[in-house]
């Protein structure tokens, strides 16, 4: 309860941001976990099981911008499948990163209307943030420390 115009008594609420600034911050937290203080990369790569591989190669580095590509890819013999691979922008004065398209390259939209031409969902953004947040965790996880530099072992197995 908090006081209104001419001291009466309203029913306030409390803001509470939404869930998807919330998915933008803890993915720029858990990518600054994985990514290598060093300036100097360019890509880092790692196994995080025995058929599961994590590729983070960076695409632009700007003063407020850092723009990298992540790509996820399962093994089965010699067979190679890409999962995932999200270009992802991480604004470092605001501390978000967001994903900015598709698997196949189409840019995501905060909202879409249902049903739409192609039956995309209506929150696609939503989702694929929320993915590659719990993408992200499992990463943390598995390396801790964040991932290995080419002048680490590869493999934590």
């Amino acid at each position: 309860m908090g006081m209104g115009l001419r001291g009466v008594m309203v029913q306030t609420q409390t803001y509470y941001p939404s869930d998807m600034l919330g998915f933008f911050e803890s993915n720029y937290c858990l990518l600054l976990r994985l990514l290598p203080v060093d300036s100097q990369w360019t890509v880092v790569s790692a196994r995080v099981n025995s058929s599961l591989s994590l590729e983070i190669k960076l695409i632009e580095n700007s003063l407020y911008t850092t723009t990298i590509s992540l790509l996820s890819t399962i093994q089965k013999g010699k067979t190679v499948v890409k999962m995932d691979k999200w270009p992802i922008r991480l604004y470092h004065d605001a501390k978000v990163a967001e994903v900015l398209a598709t698997l196949d390259g189409r840019q995501l939209d905060f909202k879409l209307s249902y049903p739409n031409k192609r039956m995309h969902q209506p929150d696609e953004k939503y989702r694929a943030n929320e993915h590659l947040k719990e993408w992200l965790i499992a990463c943390v996880r598995k390396f801790p420390l964040g991932l290995p530099t080419e002048n680490q072992v590869l493999s934590n197995e």
